[in-house]
């Protein structure tokens, strides 16, 4: 076969791949919408099933007479039957629901339709391709533009839909999926991620907007503060964050766009992701050809949270950055290191201070007597105080659980993780605000009961 012959193969094979993406995701959107019908016209029938019991009810309330006493009895009894049939009827859908509805379906749209542009702006480079093969141009110019403008695109495009849909299955089969819930959740107090989707994946990185992936093998509630970072890397390139990119005087350079990614995860998230940054995720040894390096995000992290740690002159968790900072000053000693430099990184003070003016919210806005109250009450396992938003609820959760945490046996630590996660699930979370929305944020006992 010639040069020209193998690459037209090649080609066809890559446009046929690019089909089968595009079959895959329309028939993961049909399955997903008949299900979603399926599940409609169930709730349906069982709402139908409840105003018929109600009507029945109100009848024999009002009943002058009309119905005998032993037809009443009957119908009590089958309207009793009834209730229980109900009950049973939406356990079971709900429970159905779990699995199937692992994430928001308009969710997944946008990122169905992410993952069609990108195949649909292959297809033209193949076309680009194709039209200059048929023109008789440079064999070797064609081969360098197919290595370089097909193969890293078609690969980058591969790696995100084996992504999503593998992620999308694992969640599925219920693999991480309460983690990945809570992750959901956690991306809702970052700026423009509110739409975001987590999913469990082998690595880290990833090209479709939207789609943040939990690495391996941090799929557990002590990893759920990591997606802060894949997420704070995006951060500035949303409306919502408009404001404090234009506090930001001079622009940040790509190194510190990186950096300010654990800045602003810092800022949100609190001490809980320095934890588990230092605990799961940075070492102190890592290459210095990494940009930025290790040692320089640790720096920035701690920087921002002792910022955090003060507000209107009053301390809030100084202790704790304390304790972290001496955490990593350890570690580096242990590694024969130079230590920390005494002055803080000037682009800690320049992101927190841009913020702060831009009325981002974070976790100077939550109250640490909660945290506190919480890691108490995980390690009893006691009731926690009221918390009314499901996404203060995440913050104060993941910092009193690894508070609660130090210091612990392995096993004493999985228990904490259980009763995080009892917290955490999505029928305890998404339903939060609903159902205590008239109980306040706090800890403390309502005004004339104190």
């Amino acid at each position: 076969m010639s040069g020209r012959e193998i690459l037209a193969t090649r080609l066809t094979y890559l446009e046929a791949a690019m089909k089968y993406i595009d079959e895959t995701l329309n028939e993961v959107l049909v399955r997903r919408t008949w299900l979603h019908e399926v599940l409609g016209r169930e709730q349906e029938a069982i709402d139908e099933l409840a105003r018929i019991g109600t009507t029945v009810r109100e009848e024999l309330k009002r009943d002058r007479g009309e119905f005998s006493e032993l037809k009443s009895d009957v119908l009590k009894t089958s309207l009793r039957v009834l209730d229980d049939r109900i009950k049973q009827a939406k356990a079971a859908s709900d429970e159905v629901r779990t699995l199937v509805e692992p994430a928001k379906f308009d969710q997944q749209d946008a990122h169905e339709k992410a993952l069609r542009v990108e195949c649909g702006k292959l297809r033209g480079e193949v076309r680009k391709l194709r039209a200059r093969m048929d023109r008789g141009d440079d064999l070797h110019g064609i081969w360098q533009s197919y290595s370089t403008a097909i193969v890293d695109a078609a690969e980058r495009i591969y790696d995100d839909y084996v992504a999503f849909i593998a992620g999308l299955a694992m969640r599925d089969a219920n693999i991480a999926k309460d983690v990945s819930a809570a992750s959901d959740l956690l991306l809702t107090k970052i700026p423009g991620q509110d739409r975001a989707l987590t999913v469990p994946a082998r690595s880290v990185a990833c090209n479709l907007p939207g789609l943040v992936r939990m690495g391996f093998p941090e799929w557990t509630v002590w990893g759920v503060p990591l997606v802060g970072r894949e997420a704070g890397t995006s951060f500035f390139q949303h409306s919502e964050a408009m404001a404090v990119r234009q506090l930001l005087d001079p622009p940040l350079e790509p190194e510190e766009e990186l950096l300010a990614a654990d800045a602003v995860a810092a800022y949100i998230i609190g001490p809980a992701y320095a934890r588990a940054m230092f605990t799961l995720r940075l070492r102190p040894d890592a290459p210095e050809a990494e940009t930025p390096s290790d040692l320089q995000r640790a720096e920035v992290i701690l920087a921002v949270l002792e910022l955090c740690s003060h507000k209107d002159g009053q301390s809030r968790f100084p202790d704790h950055v304390a304790e972290l900072a001496a955490l990593w000053d350890k570690l580096l000693e242990e590694f024969h290191l130079s230590p920390r430099p005494e002055s803080r990184p000037p682009l800690a003070e320049k992101i927190f201070d841009a913020l702060v003016t831009a009325r981002i919210r974070g976790i100077r806005a939550i109250s640490w007597e909660d945290v506190q109250t919480c890691a108490k009450q995980l390690r009893t396992g006691g009731r926690l105080p009221p918390l009314e938003k499901p996404s203060d609820l995440v913050v104060i959760l993941l910092n009193a659980g690894w508070i609660a945490r130090k210091d612990l046996k392995p096993d004493s630590v999985g228990e904490i993780a259980e009763r995080m996660m009892k917290h955490l699930k999505p029928d305890n979370t998404a339903r939060a605000t609903e159902r205590r929305s008239d109980q306040p944020l706090t800890t403390k006992p309502p005004r004339g009961q104190r």
